[in-house]
């Protein structure tokens, strides 16, 4: 049987020749002794006090490697050496004398024949002739068994394992603070190694923002109210002048009167002015008479046939045979028209006035003057009435301007009115146009805040703290960069063999 100490030796020697070969079987060799639940601190410390060096981790993960793989193949590399130390009979015998068995050990180079060509279940008989001694040598080779009934080490084949060796874990974090390890930390199965808590709480704070936003959006959008109504104006009553043509009418009859006075009045002027002239040779005219000029008495003129309206409205007949004409309250002429010339009659006697010319003509002067004074009272009156007259007409221009302007304040206030139910027509309209607008934003405003609401719910999901999958010792933290507001991060994990403690847990 071969000794454990040579299959420790030959078991690495597939080893050789590769760099720093001899320090790696000196380790592995030094780590073949140490007991199985170190850990990779304890079995660095192990390999410092065993060699005097220490080793990385590293080399003690391929160490690792290296013994589950040669556990399996062990037992029948172990199995094949025993095959090949069993030991050869040899019988000879000899022609002139016979001797008895003697067992002696197969050459080398029989067995390397052997090995070459299969001989490891077969009967090998080889018969030499020895010429010197004309003897016969027969070598018996022992037969090994064919099939090996009971096993040569009670070993139980332990199934490959799924777990990674080493694993790297990518991670996104928004702050270095989020990173919970680093390097050399050993770390169990389930152990948080990142917590993006500074994000999940952004993301929050955002969530409530976004459901303030669509609780206002749930407010309803006012109806339109309808605007009020505009009064239709009412018509203009049909329109009469009648008064104001009733007033033109009565002072044109004012004025025609007025105008019949001053002609009678100077009608009777023009009389008195032919009486002032009876006796007198040269006729003098009416003007003469109303200028105050003396008039020659001894010119006679005959007594025309006059009408005459005095100024008190009463009508006077000069075709009356005797017309009597009061200067004052003592005399009065008489004029009587049969006669051509005129008769002065006195109260005390008439004849006495034929003795007083020149009373009478100061007299009928006096009358003259009078009557003068009544016509220009007359002419006043006219121009008053003439001047009623044009304010009677004037009245009824004005009524019916005025009429005019409010037909045509009507005709604006109309105008005015149906722009206004235009424009109220258009902005009811327009308001229909925006309540419309802001019902559609106010839907898309909603469906954009539920997308989002369903993207940050997302993120929240995946900013899930992160666990470590096996138990290990973190080998490296790389920071391979930034993008936008994330950092990047590599956590290189050494995964840990379990413990039998482990392994008997997990049965």
């Amino acid at each position: 049987m071969v000794s454990s100490n040579v299959l420790n030796k030959n078991k690495y020697s597939h080893l050789e020749g590769k760099p720093h070969w001899r320090r790696t079987i000196a380790v592995y060799m030094a780590l073949d002794k140490a007991p199985d639940d170190y850990s990779y601190s304890q079995l660095m410390e192990w390999v410092k006090q065993q060699t005097g060096k220490g080793c990385s981790r590293k080399l003690i993960s391929k160490w690792k490697t290296e013994k589950s793989v040669l556990s399996e193949q062990l037992p029948v590399i172990n199995a094949q050496k025993e095959v090949q130390e069993l030991p050869i009979i040899v019988e000879y015998e000899s022609l002139l004398t016979n001797e008895s068995e003697s067992q002696v050990t197969i050459p080398k180079w029989l067995k390397k024949v052997g090995n070459i060509i299969g001989l490891t279940a077969t009967l090998l008989v080889a018969n030499f002739s020895l010429t010197p001694q004309d003897s016969t040598v027969k070598l018996a080779v022992a037969e090994p068994p064919t099939t090996l009934t009971t096993p040569l080490f009670d070993y139980q084949p332990k199934p490959k394992s799924v777990e990674p060796n080493r694993i790297k874990i990518n991670l996104t974090i928004t702050d270095p603070s989020d990173l919970k390890v680093k390097p050399g930390d050993e770390v169990v199965k389930g152990q948080i190694i990142s917590d993006r808590t500074t994000e999940r709480q952004r993301l929050l704070n955002q969530r409530k923002q976004l459901e303030l936003s669509l609780k206002k959006l749930t407010i309803p959008i006012p109806n339109i109210q309808a605007p009020s109504t505009i009064a239709k104006l009412p018509n203009l009553p049909p329109i009469s002048y009648q008064q104001e043509q009733a007033n033109i009418n009565l002072k044109e009859q004012q004025l025609n009167e007025a105008v019949q006075a001053v002609s009678n009045q100077q009608q009777k002027i023009e009389s008195l002015s032919q009486l002032s002239g009876v006796g007198h040779r040269s006729s003098i005219n009416s003007q003469s008479l109303l200028n105050g000029e003396r008039v020659n008495e001894a010119n006679q003129l005959p007594l025309p046939q006059l009408n005459y309206v005095d100024a008190n409205a009463k009508p006077i007949n000069y075709n009356q045979k005797t017309l009597t004409i009061d200067i004052d309250s003592n005399q009065k002429i008489q004029v009587s028209n049969q006669s051509q010339n005129p008769e002065i009659v006195s109260n005390n006697q008439t004849s006495q006035s034929n003795n007083q010319p020149t009373n009478y003509n100061s007299k009928l002067k006096a009358i003259i003057e009078h009557e003068t004074v009544i016509l220009n009272q007359l002419k006043g009156n006219q121009a008053k009435a003439e001047q009623e007259l044009q304010v009677a007409k004037s009245q009824l221009e004005t009524a019916k301007e005025q009429r005019r302007y409010a037909e045509h304040q009507l005709y604006l206030e109309n105008n005015r009115r149906a722009l206004a139910l235009q424009q109220q027509s258009l902005e009811l309209e327009r308001q229909r146009t925006i309540r419309a607008g802001q019902l559609q934003e106010q839907e898309y405003s909603k469906t954009q805040i539920e997308a989002k609401l369903i993207e940050i719910d997302n993120a929240i999901n995946q900013l899930s703290t992160v666990k470590i999958p096996y138990n290990g010792t973190v080998k490296k933290v790389k920071w391979d960069g930034q993008t936008d507001h994330t950092l990047n991060v590599t956590v290189t994990l050494d995964v840990h063999e379990p413990s039998v403690s482990e392994e008997s847990n997990t049965e």
